[in-house]
């Protein structure tokens, strides 16, 4: 399939957290990096926080997602990974790297 928009964090991420109930948590996955990712990550990592969800997140090898990932998820109380690779996984908040 050819590529319709891109990588887009902000759109499903607010969309989750307009649910009725809320979720008490989310797992945000992505392979991509979005345009002003670092507003974005700002804007929903407080936008969770204030609704008391936290946001986990998960950066598949792509590193140059990894900072506005922590931020997401460091606003909402979450936990952040970067999988470098199919055996290699890092704590965004330790560095502790884990091989498989």
């Amino acid at each position: 399939m050819p590529l319709a928009l891109g990588t887009e964090w902000g759109k499903p991420l607010r969309k989750a957290l307009e649910m009725n109930p809320l979720p008490d948590s989310i797992i945000f996955m992505t392979d991509g990096v979005v345009g002003n990712a670092s507003k974005v990550a700002t804007e929903i990592g407080e936008l969770a926080k204030s609704k008391g969800v936290t946001i986990n997140t998960i950066s598949l090898i792509e590193p140059k997602a990894a900072d506005n990932m922590k931020t997401l998820a460091e606003l909402s109380g979450g936990t952040a990974i970067l999988v470098k690779s199919p055996t290699e996984v890092v704590d965004l908040f330790t560095n502790e790297v884990t091989k498989r």
